[in-house]
């Protein structure tokens, strides 16, 4: 989630990481997730689980490892990239304003819920047109919305990312 670094001292902004990272695409992002993961699992995402979404697709190291099947396991993808544990420790905390602004934005637009349990659900359905390099992103995102859905509960995905509970 860094979209700055230093250069000779100049302070270099990439343009395209900072509109990608607006509150209207992430939670776009965060929609597909839940859409990829109610295919599966249709009581929703639990509150703890929100803050991995962003990190995971937007990190250049992680989203191309992204691949596989709806029915493909967490552990499984895990065991086969340990290196995304590695940069999900770096990107997490970056990344938690820009999930709660787009938590905020997606829920007063009303793509997004809140069951019940206090779970995320979909809200309305959207229909996303005039992207093109970002609809690959998307489909990532449902596809990590898959992963999720198919391994568990809460402590059971903290525990393949090695997070203690």
């Amino acid at each position: 989630m860094n979209n700055a670094h230093n250069l000779r001292n100049e302070y270099v902004v990439d343009m395209d990481i900072i509109s990608m990272l607006n509150p209207a695409f992430c939670g776009i992002v965060i929609y597909k997730f839940l859409e990829g993961h109610a295919k599966i699992r249709e009581t929703g995402l639990e509150y703890p689980l929100i803050y991995f979404i962003l990190p995971l697709i937007f990190s250049d190291k992680i989203r191309p490892t992204i691949k596989g099947r709806s029915d493909t396991l967490l552990s499984k993808w895990l065991s086969e990239n340990p290196e995304v544990i590695v940069e999900l420790s770096e990107e997490i905390i970056p990344s938690m304003q820009y999930t709660k602004e787009a938590l905020i934005y997606a829920y007063n637009q009303g793509i997004i819920s809140i069951n019940t349990n206090g779970n995320f659900i979909l809200g309305n359905k959207i229909k996303i047109k005039g992207l093109t390099e970002e609809k690959e992103l998307l489909k990532k995102a449902s596809l990590l919305g898959n992963l999720f859905a198919n391994s568990g509960d809460v402590k059971t995905i903290y525990q393949s990312f090695g997070v203690r509970v």
